[in-house]
């Protein structure tokens, strides 16, 4: 209760806007009851990304454990990761004024780093002949171009990365680096 009503304070007004008060009264829990999880709104907004990153972490592992070869990877991972996207649409941009925290920085960078190192080991293994710089860089790129130009679509026109194009795109765009 605590999460999602924090999530719809956030998205009214945005991180400064947020303060426990607020959240627990929309949750309907004291402000006392608050606190006995999350020390001040700081640390409740870092759960909430948090556990909205480590969602598209694991559902992008999923993924990535599946044995498949590159094309068909590059296809799955363009799908899955548009799919939760405009699954958790709301959250997310909810989310947004809260990514110029130093913190949020550091857990979006741990949960990219995580998945492109095990995207980088099926690179690996699918392209044995291919140096291990390649493949890094392969991975950086396959997990920049699709978040990077998801969240832009999603900042200018939010209806846009669900339509069939759009991953279309995504995925011919992943396969020219192969």
């Amino acid at each position: 209760m605590i999460h999602e009503a924090a999530f719809q304070v956030l998205a009214e007004g945005g991180y400064d806007q947020l303060t426990t008060t607020k959240v627990a009264t929309r949750a309907g829990v004291s402000v006392g009851t608050l606190y006995q999880y999350y020390a001040d709104k700081h640390g409740l907004v870092r759960a909430l990304l948090v556990d909205h990153l480590r969602r598209i972490e694991r559902a992008m592992k999923a993924v990535l454990d599946e044995k498949q070869d590159l094309p068909t990877l590059a296809r799955h991972f363009v799908r899955r990761f548009l799919a939760v996207k405009l699954e958790n649409r709301a959250r997310g941009c909810a989310l947004r004024s809260v990514f110029v925290l130093s913190d949020a920085q550091q857990v979006l960078t741990e949960v990219t780093r995580a998945v492109t190192k095990v995207l980088e080991q099926k690179i690996t293994k699918a392209r044995p002949r291919w140096p291990a710089s390649r493949a890094s860089q392969v991975a950086t790129m396959w997990t920049t171009i699709l978040v990077g130009s998801t969240n832009e679509l999603l900042d200018r026109d939010p209806a846009q990365p669900a339509e069939p194009w759009f991953a279309d795109a995504m995925e011919q765009a992943l396969l020219a680096l192969l």
